[in-house]
């Protein structure tokens, strides 16, 4: 979903039409990052490192995604806002 908010925020508000889709990151490579990130993260607090589990990793997925959609739905409402502006002048 969050790739299909940036197709329609860079193809019709940008105008830009030769946009890689295939950099963002998948699901394994998130995963994998996420993983990383917590295991640093609780060895950082003192915490036993590696003992992350399936649901807190699927937990930190969700709750990260939620928010680049939401980052990106900013974005594309910035920009909406933008052009709505540019053309008043």
């Amino acid at each position: 979903m969050a790739l299909s908010v940036m197709v329609v925020c860079k193809n019709i508000l940008l105008g830009m039409e030769d946009v890689d889709y295939s950099r963002f990151p998948d699901r394994a490579y998130q995963m994998e990052w996420l993983r990383t990130y917590l295991e640093c993260y609780r060895e950082r607090l003192g915490q036993k490192p590696g003992g992350v589990t399936p649901l807190e990793l699927e937990t930190l997925y969700v709750q990260v995604n939620k928010f680049v959609l939401v980052s990106i739905s900013f974005f594309v409402l910035f920009h909406a806002l933008q052009l709505c502006c540019s053309h008043r002048l």
